[in-house]
């Protein structure tokens, strides 16, 4: 899936989390781990949702979250999300 954001507006992705026992939530952008503030973003919600007020080109690329219970168990989502961000003109 690919999910077209445009330069300077306002995106949001979010990781499911309908789970209980979460002790955090880690965010990868293209297989490594990814802290949003790189991209001029930040984390919401106990890290449930990465969000970009302005959103730049090189926030292009594919993400996944996983859930770390507090048991010690993962959970890697089974989807990654493909954001290609294109120009205002495009």
């Amino acid at each position: 899936m690919v999910d077209p954001f445009t330069v300077g507006r306002y995106a949001r992705l979010r990781c499911y989390d309908n789970f209980d026992n979460i002790d955090t939530i880690n965010w990868f952008k293209n297989d490594v781990l990814y802290d949003p503030e790189t991209d001029n973003g930040e984390f919401q919600y106990n890290k449930s949702f990465i969000s970009f007020e302005n959103v730049k080109q090189r926030v292009s690329g594919s993400y996944k979250c996983q859930l770390v219970f507090k048991n010690g168990q993962h959970l890697m989502s089974n989807n990654s999300v493909q954001i290609d961000v294109k120009s205002r003109n495009s």
